[in-house]
């Protein structure tokens, strides 16, 4: 497998949306654990004014919320890795085909 060059950004002989998405994974990952921190911050601010459940329902539903939501991440960025993917094997047996 090449390296990027600069010239693959006009001739779109090969993809590089596959790298952008590795590094919007990490992106999404850091946006979910700051919004998952904040709710937990949250959750433990309204526990203070008293055990009604609510402050720790909304704890629960950050951990469950967190983990759901970094799984939904994951899966949609390998969809659209997988995508890109395909995109890539169909050059590989177009070329193959006129050798």
């Amino acid at each position: 497998m090449q390296g990027f060059r600069f010239s693959d950004l006009g001739s779109f002989e090969k993809m590089i949306a596959p790298s952008l998405i590795r590094i919007l994974y990490w992106v999404g990952l850091v946006i979910i654990a700051v919004g998952v921190l904040a709710q937990l911050f949250g959750g433990v601010g309204m526990m203070g004014h008293g055990f009604g459940g609510s402050g720790f329902g909304q704890v629960l539903a950050a951990l469950v919320g967190g983990v759901f939501a970094v799984l939904v991440w994951r899966v949609t960025c390998e969809l659209w890795i997988v995508l890109f993917g395909i995109f890539d094997r169909l050059g590989e047996i177009r070329d193959a085909n006129r050798g």
